[in-house]
Parts: structure tokens; sequence; C-alpha cells
């Protein structure tokens, strides 16, 4: 049996257009239930759109906005983007739930804040030991994997407000085993769909079937009176036959005979 209780959550990375790879959280929900469901609710989308900012309350698309160099990165702003903002599933912001775990290795998912009680969807994970941050900093999760992407992060340039130079995104989040991903909508499916539909076009029939405007009824009426034109020629008593017209003319026979083959395959797929 998975003796683990506490829930997984996980972000997908993007440094620039590079997907660098996935961590994965365990939340804390034995000892900072409220906190914990914040940050599920923020990974999932669950609670929707805010009736105060009318942003969506979701990490999606949110940034890591600042590098603190051999301490922590932070990110989850997801109203202003750069660490002015930010919204808790709870409302605007809500109280500190207790300072039990302690900031005592790398690795550690604690609460942004400004001041006591000021806790909304900013987040920071530790990259060292950072005592400083003890009885001011609610820790309520923990990287279980993917320590390795929260280093390459670590590597991005910065600039003198350790914010990021190359853009560090979380191009997709969620509960790990998530029995209701089925009914998520998934943000890449129009994507995977557009690819899979130019795909079916380098094998369909080429540009005679798919026109603007034009459906396969008109396509087919076009061959047959393309055939008809060709027949006419070829009963024509007084069709030239030097070598040239005869060489166009079986060209135009063998077009036209592919153009029906490929109209007959669509008609009948």
């Amino acid at each position: 049996a998975n003796k683990r209780k506490n829930p997984l959550v996980f972000f997908d990375i993007t440094i620039g257009t590079k997907a660098v790879g996935r961590i994965i959280f365990e939340l804390f929900v034995d000892i900072t239930p409220k906190t914990a469901e914040n940050f599920i609710g923020l990974c999932t989308g669950d609670y929707g759109v805010s009736n105060l900012t009318k942003k969506r309350l979701h990490f999606l698309g949110s940034s890591i906005h600042r590098i603190a160099e051999g301490m922590f990165i932070e990110g989850g702003d997801i109203t202003s983007g750069d660490g002015s903002g930010g919204e808790s599933i709870y409302g605007k912001a809500f109280g500190d739930e207790n300072f039990e775990r302690r900031h005592a290795s790398a690795g550690l998912l604690s609460m942004a804040n400004k001041g006591r009680n000021t806790n909304s969807s900013q987040f920071f994970i530790t990259l060292n030991p950072c005592p400083q941050f003890d009885g001011k900093h609610v820790v309520f999760g923990q990287v279980v994997e993917g320590m390795n992407v929260i280093r390459k992060i670590s590597e991005v340039p910065t600039d003198d407000k350790d914010h990021p130079r190359i853009p560090v995104t979380i191009f997709n989040c969620g509960e790990v085993d998530d029995k209701r991903i089925h009914i998520r909508r998934d943000q890449f499916l129009e994507t995977i769909n557009d690819f899979k539909v130019k795909e079916e076009d380098k094998n369909a029939p080429k540009s005679t079937l798919k026109e603007p405007g034009k459906d396969i009824s008109d396509v087919m009426k076009e061959i047959q009176e393309e055939q008809d034109e060709i027949n006419q020629e070829n009963s024509d008593e007084e069709r030239p036959v030097n070598p040239a017209n005869k060489k166009l003319f079986e060209l135009r026979l063998r077009i036209n005979e592919a153009r029906k083959k490929n109209a007959n395959a669509v008609v009948q797929e």
C-alpha cells in the first residue's frame, strides 16, 4: 500500500522556449492543510476566476519572477507577474497557518509574503538552508522530484533586481494522479489536433482536392469536364499529331486519370 498520504502536485517548466523538465512537490496537508489546499487549487485551476481581479486562479502560464542567487527562486504572481501581485483561493490574502517546519535545506516550498498574514499565491523554493526565514514564512511542502530543474532555473541570468533575463514559465501544472484529469481542458489539445491535421494533409490527395470554397463534388465535376474535353480532342479528326502536341495530350490524360483516382479515394473515405 502507498504510505504517502500527502498529495503530490507538479510544474512543467520552460526556460525561454525550451522545456527543461518537471518538478514534483509533496504538500504537507498533515501540518499546513489550508496552505496546501491553496497551492493545490492554484495548480489545478479548480477555483476558476477571481471575483476580485477577474484573473484565473491558476499557476498555468505564470512565471518564476525572481531568482535570488544561492538562496531561492520565487514565483506564483498570477495577477501581475512581477512579484507585486498575487491572490489566494481564499481572497486577496490569508493568515500564516503555522511555522512548524523550518527552512532547513534546499528544495523546501514556502509562502512568499509582504509581512505577517499576507499569504497569497506567491511562493519560493529554497536553494540552500535559509534559517533567516524561519518564523516569518510558512513552509508547506518540498520538492520530491526535479531538483535538477530547480538548479537549471537558478542558473538563469538575472538583472540587478533578481528578475530573470530569460522567461521562466510554468507551462503546465496540476495534481499528480488526478482522477479528474479526463474532465479538465487540455491546453495543448488544439495544438495537437492542428499537428494531426497537418500530418494527415501530408498523406492526403493534393491541391485539387482541397481548395478554398470547393468541396469534393465540385472537384469531381471539374475532372469530368476535363475528361470530356480530352475525349473530344481524341475523337477530333483534325487533331494535330505532331510529336509535341501528342506528348502534351498524353500528359493531360495521365494527370486527369491521377486526379480521378485521388478524388475517388477521398469519396470512399
